[in-house]
């Protein structure tokens, strides 16, 4: 199906992380999220699932280390197939 996220998408799941912003998430950005493994929709909210906190990450560390993701979309494709493979 999709076998890869965009940049955007990482810095979604990094804002999620923190409390309320799950009401901003499209409902068509929620089930996407959840085919690829990434987060959980149930009676208590959204909730990243291990594999999303991973992904999220990501964000986190290139933040930290003032790096950034890949810099080809090829590059930022197999960094992103690990972290979800």
């Amino acid at each position: 199906m999709f076998d890869y996220i965009t940049t955007r998408e990482i810095r979604l799941l990094s804002k999620l992380r923190s409390s309320g912003y799950h009401k901003r998430l499209s409902s068509q950005q929620r089930i996407r999220f959840e085919l690829l493994g990434l987060i959980k929709d149930g009676p208590s909210g959204i909730q990243l699932t291990p594999k999303g906190v991973r992904v999220a990450r990501v964000r986190d560390a290139s933040d930290e280390q003032s790096e950034h993701l890949p810099g080809t979309e090829a590059e930022r494709i197999r960094a992103l197939k690990k972290l979800l493979g």
